[in-house]
Formats: C-alpha cells, structure tokens, sequence
C-alpha cells in the first residue's frame, strides 16, 4: 500500500466519522428537548437515554465476528444505513418504548462503526504516524460531535426536521468509506480478554476509564435532559454538553 494510499484512505475515514459524529451529536440535545416536549418522566427520559449505551456494550462485544464475517465495508454500510433509519423511526413516533429500543439499537450500530474506523484507521498507519493519526481522529470526531450538537438551533425541536437531518449525516457518512480506495482490509480474530485479565494487566486503567465512562456517560445522557427540565434553550443545552468536548480539545 502506497503512501498517498494510506493518506486517502484515513482522510475517508475522517470524513466518515466527521459526517456520523455530526449526526450523533445532534441527537443529544435534540432528544432530550424532544423528551421534555412530549412529557416524558425524568426517570422515563433517563432510561431511554441510558439504552443507548447497553446497546454500545453489546456492539463492542459482537462486531469482532461481523467484520470477520462480511468485511469492513459492508458493515459499515449496513450498520450506517441501520443507524440513519433508528433516527428517523424516533421523530415519526415520540413513544418513551420505541424510543428506549432504537436507543438500543443505535448505540448498537454507533459502537461497531466505531470498532470498524478505528481497526481500519490502525491498519493504515505506520508506526512512524500512528499517533498523528489517531490524535487527528480525535480532534475530527470531537469537532464534529460539537458542530452537530451546536446544529440543534437550526430549527424547532418540535418538528421533524432536525431528525432528518440527523438522519442524513449518518447516511452520508458511509458514502467516503464506501468509495475508499481501500477495498479490504485484513481481518483478524482477537482473542478473548476477561475483565479480571484485563484488571491484572493494568489496574489502573481499567479503573480509571470506568469511573471516566461514568461521569461522561452521565453528562451526554442525561446532561440534555436536566437542561431541557430546567427550562434551558437549545443553545444553553448544547453548550452544556459542549463544555466537556472543549475541554477535550
């Protein structure tokens, strides 16, 4: 693989990933707006908001044998195109049960989209550029992810089109992975890793992204729900979330 090979397909990758974290990001705000509108409970809200990341746990243990199965384009194809319609499906019924299973499935598909870019992006860096290019990954997805969030003042939260919008991003974003000058990508089958062998490895680590997945969990989750019950704008609420991504930056 060539070097100006390596460098088109990471910057397809960037644009995907810029594309769905765009979209993601939207949604924060926009549910819990959308949640305090339709008279969801607190508690409700919360739960809707919290099968998201059930959903991300079982996408990060079942991908591994999806991609060994069908390839990284395809399930990021099929699991894009999955996300995009769990969007749309939530702004056509505002129901606190549907909602809590699309979550489900979403952080589903978001998790392996994940899993997918980020194996992919690994397979094209070299050890002289790995860190820049994983640092530059992050710096897009978070970008993206505050663009998205900000993007929710672009129209009523009561309406449908902010969904459609999301929806599209989420579509859009497998368009530069599909057309990647990369057609396969090696798939490899990792061995299985227990918490408690992980633990033995680095403690600390393991620990310390527990505690941190916590406390961020809880602000992007419920961080859009507590400010739309507080009577907080759109804008207020997406600089509510967006604090911590600037941090981050």
């Amino acid at each position: 693989m060539t070097k100006s090979s390596r460098s088109l397909t990471a910057w397809s990758l960037f644009l995907g990933i810029a594309l769905l974290q765009a979209g993601v990001g939207l949604q924060r705000p926009l549910l819990g707006l959308r949640a305090e509108a339709a008279g969801f409970g607190a508690l409700t809200a919360s739960l809707v908001m919290t099968a998201y990341y059930a959903g991300f746990i079982l996408g990060t243990r079942y991908t591994g044998k999806l991609l060994s199965e069908v390839g990284h384009i395809r399930t990021f194809a099929g699991l894009a195109s999955t996300a995009s319609s769990i969007v749309l499906f939530q702004g056509l019924w505002v129901n606190p049960v549907a909602w809590g299973v699309c979550r489900l499935v979403f952080g589903f598909c978001i998790a392996a989209l994940y899993v997918v870019a980020e194996s992919w992006l690994n397979d094209v860096a070299t050890n002289e550029n790995r860190g820049r290019l994983l640092s530059s990954y992050m710096v897009i997805a978070v970008g993206a992810t505050m663009v998205g969030q900000y993007s929710v003042g672009l129209s009523s939260t009561a309406g449908f089109t902010l969904f459609a919008v999301a929806s599209v991003l989420v579509s859009m974003s497998l368009v530069p992975i599909a057309l990647s000058s990369r057609s396969s990508v090696p798939t490899s089958i990792p061995e299985p890793l227990t918490f408690r062998a992980l633990y033995s490895i680095v403690p600390t680590g393991l620990v310390v992204c527990c505690f941190t997945g916590m406390t961020i969990g809880s602000l992007v989750g419920i961080g859009p729900i507590y400010g739309a019950y507080q009577g907080w704008s759109s804008l207020q609420i997406a600089n509510f979330v967006g604090a911590p991504l600037v941090g981050s930056l």
